[in-house]
């Protein structure tokens, strides 16, 4: 946004990834797959960055934190358009509503740029779904209490069990635990797998990964993109 001083729907905020991307192509599936084979994605993607955005009036993403350009959204923005970019374009793909999530969470039915300053803090520091995991129907295992199946026989040997159990102390974000679908939830269970995603990786993960620790920072790929300093150290 070029004015920081705007207002938004809460129902209109979304989270997407933002990419440059050599091909936009139509999903071909199987039959059965019909909701799918209308889709279109994103091939040889390169990750530039999460995006808090909203759709304009042409159904481009329309930045909420930093004054980019307005890009093409993947599945929201006319197909025609979204198929016949250029090459390397850069385009905003799995965007993900968060009407529900915010509304749970008491925020005004429209917000201006600190709320949303406080809706990156809050959701997107790389670890809120799995530390609030119960509102998303989930609970969280730790690698020590898994057991395994050989034969349809719980694996009981000490050193065996140790090996398996080591394939699953860590995922890529430097977490012990693994969660378990257990019941309904006040919020929808989509929000357990995408929100921590679009969130912040901490160093030793995002060095073995190769990946960045702050992830809506824009990219040197999407060229120069202004912030604002007032509130630049309020972000991070």
């Amino acid at each position: 946004m070029e004015n920081r001083k705007y207002v938004v729907n809460r129902d209109d905020i979304y989270v997407g990834e933002v990419v440059q991307t050599s091909t936009i192509y139509r999903y071909k599936r199987h039959e059965k797959y019909t909701d799918a084979s209308n889709k279109i994605g994103a091939a040889s993607a390169y990750g530039c960055r999460s995006m808090l955005f909203v759709p304009n009036s042409n159904v481009f993403a329309e930045d909420l934190l930093y004054n980019s350009p307005n890009y093409p959204i993947l599945n929201m923005t006319n197909d025609d358009i979204c198929l016949n970019l250029d090459v390397n374009a850069i385009v905003v793909r799995e965007p993900l509503c968060l009407a529900p999530l915010l509304e749970y969470f008491g925020y005004a039915e429209q917000l201006g740029y600190e709320d949303i300053v406080k809706v990156r803090k809050q959701f997107f520091d790389g670890t809120f779904a799995r530390e609030n995991a119960e509102l998303f129907g989930y609970k969280p295992i730790m690698a020590k209490d898994l057991y395994f199946y050989k034969h349809g026989e719980v694996i009981e040997d000490a050193r065996k069990l140790r090996k398996l159990r080591m394939k699953y102390e860590w995922d890529h974000r430097g977490d012990r635990r693994k969660f378990r679908y257990s019941e309904d939830a006040p919020l929808p269970r989509y929000y357990f797998d995408e929100l921590d995603k679009f969130g912040d990786i901490s160093l030793l993960p995002a060095l073995l990964w190769h990946e960045r620790t702050v992830s809506f920072v824009p990219d040197k790929k999407e060229g120069k993109i202004n912030f604002n300093t007032i509130f630049y150290s309020t972000l991070y």
